[in-house]
């Protein structure tokens, strides 16, 4: 009698289903639920603002702030004018600021919202999902809201930038499907953030973000070409400093990149939807 309930439950749990019927399920939930993720990534950004005097200033201040010291450090290191350079500095650090930041706050989406996962029925992509999209309006607006400072301080502007919004796609897509990946492990290993954050702390050094890529030995530049956070920023630093669109091998492994942590990150969740519940 046990074995059959036990087995009852199994089924019903759906376990064994197909990973595109689970996808199926997942979709006509998030569907249903719709109204919920524009809802609550605005009260997302509301409250992150209400009680602060500058309110979205600060998000702005912080990479402004960076920039400017890193701009007047590294152009006299590597003997570039300072206006170029801070084009360089400002392409690299905010779309970093944003993958980064991101993925270490993701990682306890899922586990954070452990009280609401208990009451309502809803789909538990919700969470990492609502984190990333207030991330990826906070960077938008960033991204706005600096290059009208850039332009008011004369930094030249390139017609290569009007193409901005399609190189920051891949971006976004990689570091939603990332998210989702990690908030899904932080439920089975809840020291995930720790590590990412120390292994992110160390991979921004050696991401040409500071320096360019031919300040790097050349014997090593194939290493560094290896790292998915290169070819991701490159795609939006060649719109905007380099003042060039980027090229179809550049297009092209910034969206597989893009893809292939669309499919960890969905198979992962699909994969392990039915049993966080219990892990949580």
């Amino acid at each position: 009698m046990s074995q059959t309930v036990t087995t009852e439950i199994y089924l019903t749990h759906g376990y064994r289903d197909p990973l595109t019927m689970r996808a199926s399920r997942e979709l006509k939930n998030l569907w249903r639920y719709r109204a919920c993720l524009p809802s609550l990534v605005a009260n997302n950004l509301k409250r992150r603002y209400q009680r602060s005097i500058l309110g979205f200033v600060w998000s702005l201040l912080n990479p402004l702030l960076m920039m400017t010291i890193m701009t007047m450090v590294f152009s006299v290191f590597f003997k570039r004018d300072p206006r170029d350079f801070a084009l360089y500095i400002f392409s690299g650090l905010l779309p970093w600021s944003y993958m980064s930041s991101t993925m270490i706050a993701g990682c306890g989406s899922i586990v954070e919202a452990e009280s609401l996962l208990k009451k309502l029925p809803v789909s538990k992509v919700v969470f990492p999902l609502v984190l990333g999209l207030t991330e990826t309006s906070n960077f938008v607006l960033s991204l706005i809201a600096l290059a009208v400072f850039g332009f008011a301080i004369g930094l030249p502007f390139h017609a290569s930038a009007l193409a901005l919004p399609i190189a920051v796609l891949p971006v976004v897509v990689f570091t939603l499907a990332i998210t989702i990946f990690l908030s899904v492990l932080t439920v089975y290993f809840r020291d995930i953030a720790h590590i990412i954050g120390v292994a992110l702390g160390g991979l921004f050094y050696l991401t040409p973000i500071l320096y360019p890529l031919n300040a790097v030995p050349e014997h090593l530049r194939q290493w560094y070409q290896l790292n998915p956070f290169y070819h991701l920023i490159n795609v939006v630093r060649v719109v905007i400093s380099d003042g060039r669109y980027p090229t179809a091998n550049e297009w092209c492994t910034a969206w597989a990149l893009a893809a292939v942590a669309l499919v960890l990150g969905v198979a992962t969740y699909l994969w392990r939807e039915r049993d966080i519940i219990y892990r949580l």
